[in-house]
């Protein structure tokens, strides 16, 4: 695989995992509590949502087969959806609430340009690659 592939998911992963590890941190430090509770459940629900993804994507790098093809194409499906659906969700109204409008379709247009390679990765491992195994 492309070598620019690997350091993106390295590094797309190190950012998803650093975010994880700022959350614990602010909310054993109490400053985690100013977040309102919708946002942060909305947070606790979506980090294993997306780690599922993360072995997709590795999928993708490394051309491994994890798991069944069926699988991987209803979780990018659900993947979709749920980049569609979060502008109506807490966390993004929350930040809406809380920054200019410039401010705010900058932040999503970044994160969705940064996030872009590995939605296409999760796209192509579960429906392009070619399978060496057998659908269940």
């Amino acid at each position: 695989m492309d070598l620019t592939i690997e350091i993106y998911a390295y590094l797309f992963s190190s950012i998803f995992l650093i975010s994880i590890i700022m959350k614990i941190t602010l909310k054993l430090s109490g400053k985690y509590d100013k977040t309102p509770k919708s946002v942060q459940i909305e947070e606790v629900l979506f980090i294993p949502f997306y780690c599922i993804g993360l072995v997709a994507m590795f999928g993708y790098v490394y051309d491994q087969y994890i798991f069944v093809r069926e699988f991987w194409q209803v979780y990018t499906v659900c993947l979709m959806l749920s980049v569609m659906g979060s502008f109506w969700l807490p966390k993004l109204k929350w930040i809406k609430s809380h920054v200019s409008k410039k401010a705010y379709l900058l932040t999503v247009i970044i994160g969705n340009v940064i996030a872009l390679p590995y939605f296409y990765m999760v796209i192509v491992y579960a429906f392009l690659e070619p399978w060496g195994i057998p659908s269940a």
